[in-house]
């Protein structure tokens, strides 16, 4: 399947199989299944993959389409279903242990805009392989029997009378566009703890995880990029199937034992987020073994084939009572001193660096999320009451977002504590300085960091109770700027987040603005974050239209608490 010229195969999604299931209650037998999944890339020309790696039967498939689902997830398609080919042929045999790609179609998808794939398979097995915990993508199944529904455009089939669906996805892992050299980030990891055992909380099971909030942040980034999630609930990092469901065996095989599967044989894949580890000291490995048998062996791997890594330290566990199961997995002094070790030994260099070729850089998760225990287990640290999904070790939707924004890290960031007569703001922002906490976002933008603000009118430094040093303006002429007048691009994601205070006397029904970016000609701004006398309260506010006489503006919030976790995307 050879590109153009200038062109390559690149990942836009992906949810790895961990096992083969059967929760339908009887054989599957010439039935169709219909996925939606959400590219993160677009692209004018995509392939499918099946993979039957993990299958213990042969699949055979009758008839495979693609169609542009005609909501924001809906088993219902804009038009016609496309039909996918395989090798020439609309029919394809899938043996166990073996996998397809469909053939190049000329089909435009949009980032972030969902695909319904449907197939139908055509003789009858027991067991279908599965991904349990899809994020990104949903799933419907017809009732057995139902026969070739591929093309159907009602969505009837897949809500009739012993039809199934839910957040899995079977067999379809992988969707890839054509692209002008684009490189595919893989997320390897996903943050779920146990989730489907008893002693856990169930996170939102369509949730905003990782790799979602990179594909929302990638419009904005320095360089594109396409996301595919590698990771597996209940994995770890060195031992396959580690937990039991039902007397189902789940977790899916150690990363150690896919990773030529899920991640070496993504397209183009220049960089793997290690988002691994937590479940293997749980389960009661020790931070040397993991250290060693774990992270050492896989880093060797990826560096073998010239891939980038990002380390990211792995997440507090304090309060976690356990799973449930047998054997209980409760989250110890002695997991928590490993899991501290570990952090130590991932954010110390000792893998590489991000100067290296291929480079090896750390993203502190775990501060993005922790705070300290005063009461409990003092000394130890446990997840932000923000960041806590409810079992002390899995994350809330706003803790996922805190590590995206590690993982993007900020591209400017001022401070505003300068005083002693500076009349500069100095952007703190991280850059490609030695001992700095780096992240591939930091290195590869180069605006990183080169904005300063200049003091202007009645701006001055004064102190204030709570946080000391503070940057203080009149309300009229003071203001602090850039010489950049285009510090963001405002026509893709971002994230904004600012301390403000007002003083006492301030107008209820008056505004003031703490932070904008004005265009070229000083006239118009692309964002105003400010107190709205309208709204009485602070919004975010962008114009409707991309005019000099726009006259219609946009309002978010209401209630903007700011230094809150913020959303994904790149944040000033």
């Amino acid at each position: 399947m050879n590109t153009p010229s200038g062109q390559t195969w690149t990942g836009a999604w992906g949810n790895p199989n961990e096992g083969a299931y059967n929760y339908q209650g009887g054989n599957f037998s010439n039935q169709t299944i219909r996925v939606a999944l959400k590219p993160s890339l677009s692209g004018s020309t995509i392939r499918f993959k099946f993979d039957n790696s993990l299958g213990t039967s042969p699949l055979n498939i009758g008839h495979a389409t693609v169609a542009l689902d005609s909501g924001s997830l809906s088993d219902t398609p804009t038009g016609t279903p496309t039909t996918l080919d395989f090798g020439g042929s609309q029919t394809t045999s899938i043996p166990a242990g073996g996998m397809v790609y469909s053939d190049p179609l000329a089909f435009s998808v949009t980032a972030n805009q969902y695909l319904l794939v449907s197939y139908q398979i055509t003789n009858t097995v027991p067991y279908l392989v599965q991904h349990s915990y899809a994020n990104g993508s949903y799933e419907w199944i017809t009732a057995t029997g139902a026969g070739d529904q591929t093309a159907n455009t009602t969505g009837t089939p897949f809500t009739a009378t012993g039809s199934d669906n839910g957040n899995f996805t079977d067999l379809v892992t992988d969707l890839d566009v054509q692209s002008a050299n684009t490189p595919t980030e893989a997320v390897l990891g996903d943050n779920l703890v146990d989730p489907f055992q008893p002693g856990t909380t169930l996170p939102n099971s369509n949730g905003y995880r990782l790799s979602d909030s990179l594909s929302a942040a990638e419009p904005s980034t320095a360089q594109p990029y396409g996301v595919v999630a590698e990771g597996i609930e209940s994995n770890q990092l060195m031992t396959d199937n580690p937990e039991t469901y039902n007397s189902v065996s789940i977790g899916g095989p150690a990363v150690m034992s896919r990773i030529d599967r899920d991640i070496l044989d993504q397209p183009n894949i220049n960089t793997v987020v290690v988002d691994e580890g937590l479940e293997d000291l749980l389960a009661g490995s020790s931070a040397t073994t993991l250290e060693n048998n774990g992270y050492t062996a896989l880093v060797q791997q990826l560096q073998g084939w010239g891939i980038n890594v990002v380390l990211t330290s792995l997440t507090p566990c304090d309060g976690f009572t356990g799973d449930g199961a047998t054997p209980n997995d409760p989250c110890t002094t002695t997991v928590d001193a490993n899991r501290t070790d570990v952090n130590a030994f991932l954010g110390g260099m000792n893998l590489g660096n991000p100067w290296g070729t291929p480079a090896v850089y750390f993203a502190d998760f775990d501060s993005a999320v922790a705070v300290p225990d005063t009461t409990v287990n003092v000394g130890e640290e446990k997840l932000a009451a923000g960041a806590d999904g409810g079992d002390h070790a899995n994350l809330s939707l706003a803790g996922f977002g805190a590590l995206a924004n590690t993982l993007l890290s900020p591209q400017d960031t001022w401070n505003l504590n300068d005083g002693n007569g500076m009349t500069v703001a100095t952007d703190t922002a991280a850059t490609d300085g030695v001992n700095q906490v780096l992240t591939p976002n930091a290195i590869n933008n180069p605006n990183t960091g080169n904005n300063p603000l200049t003091l202007n009118g009645a701006a001055t430094w004064s102190t204030d109770a709570t946080r000391g040093t503070v940057l203080s303006l009149d309300g009229t002429t003071g203001y602090a700027s850039s010489a950049n007048t285009g510090v963001i691009n405002t026509t893709g994601s971002y994230s904004v987040s600012v301390w403000a205070k007002l003083n006492s006397g301030f107008s209820s029904t008056s505004y003031y603005t703490v932070v904008g970016q004005r265009d070229a000609t000083g006239v118009r701004c692309g964002f105003y974050l400010q107190y709205s006398g309208a709204y009485k309260g602070w919004s975010l506010v962008s114009p409707s239209t991309d005019n000099a006489n726009a006259p219609t503006y946009y309002h978010a919030g209401g209630n903007c608490h700011c230094g809150d976790l913020v959303p994904p995307g790149r944040h000033l």
